[in-house]
């Protein structure tokens, strides 16, 4: 039985991956795509083609004449923008946890242990004791006070 909370978090990383794709102008559902050497925009091929499929497609319009392809988390990860190859990487290894849940090579309590060490953390601003005044002397010029006896 998988945790929900498992899918949970990876879900949210997933989403917030997207969002930087989609502020990027890159597409933001999973699958194969091309774009051609003049190209500026992804071309979706599909969710699931074959490696024969994507083996014919290469033959057909090869990367040596500028054709370009990938998966939805390859399409971003050479991105000079740091905020977007990161994008990319998290979209990877989402799918290959997902992966390796799915083939029982990890444990979701395992998983979770590893995505609470990695997820970053938020410390609350701490409100700050106020500064030790000195205290004003009695008289208010900065002498002793004569009735203190000092």
């Amino acid at each position: 039985m998988s945790d929900p909370s498992v899918d949970q978090r990876l879900a949210a990383i997933e989403a917030a991956a997207l969002r930087v794709y989609a502020a990027h102008g890159l597409p933001t559902t999973p699958g194969h795509y091309r774009r051609g050497p003049r190209a500026k925009a992804w071309t979706f091929l599909g969710s699931d083609l074959t490696p024969s499929d994507r083996f014919q497609l290469v033959l057909e319009r090869p990367p040596e004449k500028g054709w370009r392809y990938g998966t939805l988390d390859r399409l971003g990860a050479d991105a000079a923008d740091a905020d977007l190859a990161n994008a990319a990487r998290s979209l990877g290894l989402c799918r290959t946890l997902r992966e390796r849940r799915a083939a029982g090579e990890i444990d979701d309590a395992v998983l979770l242990a590893a995505l609470d060490l990695t997820a970053p953390k938020v410390r609350p601003r701490r409100a700050r004791p106020p500064s030790p005044r000195p205290a004003a002397p009695a008289s208010g010029r900065g002498r002793p006070d004569p009735r203190s006896g000092s």
